[in-house]
Parts: structure tokens; sequence; C-alpha cells
């Protein structure tokens, strides 16, 4: 009866787990998020390239376009980066609805600058973010989560780390 019990309750563990739960750690989950300036971007639009997500809140804003300039231009010196989608995701869940008009007046206005809004926050869920950082979330071209880190400010030992996870899966010039 003694070894009945624990393997019983690991057998329901394992049961109540859903299999996307278990998924959605390692891979990009399916989405359909719009930008600030209103345009839908899915999943299907990064299938089959490297994805770099560059997911923040409001004081990981702070570190995100340093970030963000850091990698791609690293990247850009010795790479391929047309099979890289470089994504900027603001995690903006719990914002209220009267105030979401505002907060999407915050961001950048120039095209090239579209940041996805998260407003249910499915990625953070999906991908547990830190707060107050910029999380660095690398996905190789099958979609597969390869790296993953919390920054704050730039440091030498932590660009060079992310692009050892994104160099080799990507074409030289």
């Amino acid at each position: 009866m003694k070894t009945i019990i624990p393997a019983l309750f690991c057998w329901l563990a394992v049961c109540l787990v859903s299999p996307t739960a278990i998924a959605a750690d390692s891979t990009l989950i399916d989405f359909e998020i719009k930008d600030q300036f209103e345009k839908i971007h899915r999943d299907d639009d990064f299938r089959g390239r490297v994805v770099v997500v560059f997911a923040y809140d409001r004081k990981g804003n702070d570190y995100q376009d340093q970030w963000f300039s850091a990698m791609r231009d690293s990247l850009a010196v010795t790479h391929d980066t047309s099979v890289v989608g470089f994504v900027r995701l603001a995690n903006v869940r719990g914002v209220p609805f009267f105030l979401k008009s505002m907060i999407k007046g915050k961001f950048p206005r120039e095209p090239e600058r579209w940041t996805l809004l998260d407003w249910k926050g499915r990625f953070d869920k999906a991908y547990e973010f830190a707060a107050d950082m910029c999380t660095i979330l690398v996905f190789d071209q099958r979609g597969t989560l390869v790296g993953s880190t919390a920054v704050t400010g730039l440091t030498a030992e932590t660009v060079t780390g992310l692009l050892a996870d994104i160099r080799p899966l990507l074409p030289a010039k």
C-alpha cells in the first residue's frame, strides 16, 4: 500500500499536466498579436526562420532597445540576417482597458520599430519572463527554444553567450 500511493500520485501528476504546457516551454507558441500600428503578426510569419524575441515589461523597456540593436548589428557583421526574425514584444498584460490607447501611443511611431503588444500575456505565461528586465528568447528554424536569458544593461559576456546560441543557426556571409 505504501508504494501504491506515491505511484498513484506520480501518475496523476503526469496526467494532469497539459501536453501544450510542456510544449510551450520549448517551442514557439502559436500566436496572432497586433503591433502598435494594428498590424497582425502570426507565428506562421516566422516559421522556418531563426527568431529572436526581445520581451519586456514597463521597466524592462529600458534595456530592450540596446539589446535589440547590439544583437542585430553584431550578427549582421558576419552572417546573413535576412533569415532572422527580430521581434520586440511588450508584455502589457494587466493594463486596464481604458488605458490601452494611451499605452499604445507611447510606443515608437517608426514602422521599422514595430512591437507586438501582448495584452493577454501569452508569451509571459509560456516562457515566464523576469520582471523589470528584458527577456531574450532564441528559437531555431524549427521553432525550438535554444536560448533564453533575462538581461538588464549590456555585458560582453552575455552578448557573447547569446551570439554563440544564434550564430550556428545562420548562414555566413
